[in-house]
């Protein structure tokens, strides 16, 4: 669709039944010079799964939410995976790679988000509201501005975030940016060379419960080849947000030299990668406090 004003939402796939186990999959929405509510690139109120649909999303506006892929029944296990969000302007409020209100897994939903101008709420790889395990999921940001948080994925209850990631390379978030959330979170990874963070960064993060634990997340500071350019001078970074003495191998790696930020907390290992842009006398890491 390019130009114009839509009154109602905008589906790439939709299945309305809600006792069907359809698939719902392969579908692609573009939206360009569009002003509408929501946009899906696959939605199912049924049982299937929602896979592999995109939304492209360019000079655009969406007043409420844009989803790769949604799966709106409560009582569905089925997977939501391989869906996509490809955003470069203008303006949405939440942006999801996939969403479920069933109990089944998120894996392999991405949103990248792109473009000097863009303006969202917040930002979440895959987000599941029924204890769904969220995998590989992710966000990768490259321009624009984020009022709330961008998470690479999260979920509640009893479940598990696992090897999602969040990717900065410019860009302004106003308040945390986290690799993944749930009540165990591990192997998650956050990885910035660029833009500015208001908030925290979190390698991961616990849902708060008192047996629930993080463990093996990552925070990378430049990307791989050294080249760092962002602003962390009043961010705190974080492996994760437990709060005892607990060993739980989350890792720091620093590949950028002149980096500064507020505070470092809730790493076991450290780690200063020397490349091609450290030289002789250089600092790498500063920390304010």
């Amino acid at each position: 669709v390019m130009g114009g004003t839509l009154k109602g939402d905008v589906y790439g796939g939709y299945i309305t039944n809600e006792n069907s186990a359809g698939t719902v999959s392969g579908n692609r929405i573009t939206l360009q010079n569009v002003a509408a509510n929501l946009a899906y690139g696959g939605y199912t109120k049924g049982t299937g799964a929602v896979k592999d649909n995109t939304v492209e999303f360019s000079s655009s506006e969406s007043t409420e939410r844009i989803a790769g892929g949604y799966i709106e029944n409560e009582n569905s296990s089925a997977e939501a995976s391989g869906n996509k969000v490809f955003f470069t302007g203008d303006t949405a409020v939440d942006i999801h790679g996939a969403l479920s209100e069933g109990t089944g897994a998120l894996k392999r939903n991405t949103v990248t988000f792109d473009g000097d101008d863009s303006m969202a709420d917040s930002i979440y790889g895959a987000l599941s509201k029924n204890q769904g395990d969220v995998e590989e999921n992710g966000v990768t940001l490259s321009g624009g501005t984020i009022e709330e948080n961008v998470c690479g994925a999260v979920t509640d209850g009893t479940s598990t975030a696992q090897n999602n990631f969040v990717t900065m390379t410019d860009g302004t978030v106003k308040k945390d940016l986290v690799g993944g959330i749930g009540y165990r979170s591990t192997g998650n990874t956050v990885t910035i060379s660029g833009g500015t963070v208001e908030g925290g960064v979190y390698g991961g993060k616990t849902t708060g419960a008192s047996s629930s634990r993080a463990s093996n997340n990552t925070v990378n500071l430049g990307a791989e080849d050294g080249t760092y350019t962002a602003t962390l001078s009043t961010t705190s970074i974080y492996g994760d947000n437990s709060t005892d003495d607990a060993v739980n191998n989350n890792t720091l790696n620093v590949r950028g030299k002149g980096i500064t930020v507020n505070k470092v907390s809730n790493f076991d290992k450290y780690n200063f990668k020397l490349n091609d842009h450290i030289k002789n006398g250089d600092t790498m890491l500063t920390i304010e406090r």
